[in-house]
């Protein structure tokens, strides 16, 4: 091989190699930062900030908050969590900012009230459980970790 055609491929492959390593970053990042603001979120002193950073997350946030949706969380964070669920849902992208009602009005069978219980609640628990193994692909592309809104419009 001639050594210009080894540096063209020293360097595709020192390229590749740093992209794959800024995904990773960024996948383990976001991995982290999310599941320790829904810790936070749902702690008895939930932190406004990182409900701030939920937001930003955008559908990157999305598997992480249906997963924490077992009936032991309390209700404050089951009415924050299925909230920005419905509205992501909604409105793809939308979870930053203010969601047209019109729009959450769709899914706002999903929020949790508080005076939601038992069977009731198990039940919205359960329908976005369902509505997620379905149709979370289209909200929600795993790989596409630089992106907060990662939904089809």
């Amino acid at each position: 091989m001639s050594s210009p055609l080894k540096a063209t491929l020293g360097v595709i492959a020192t390229l590749l190699i740093l992209a794959v390593l800024a995904w990773t970053g960024t996948f383990l990042y976001w991995h982290f930062k999310i599941r320790a603001a829904i810790r936070s979120v749902a702690s008895p002193n939930p932190s406004y900030e990182e409900g701030e950073l939920l937001k930003r997350a955008g559908c990157r946030a999305l598997p992480y908050l249906v997963d924490s949706l077992p009936e032991s969380k309390n209700q404050f964070y089951l009415m924050s969590a299925t909230y920005m669920i419905a509205a992501e849902v909604a409105a793809p992208g939308t979870l930053r900012g203010n969601v047209p009602y019109q729009l959450l009005e769709t899914r706002s069978s999903w929020i949790v009230q508080a005076e939601d219980g038992g069977p009731g609640l198990q039940s919205k628990l359960e329908e976005i459980r369902a509505y997620w193994r379905e149709n979370g692909h289209r909200h929600h592309q795993w790989w596409r970790v630089w992106s907060s809104s990662c939904g089809a419009r």
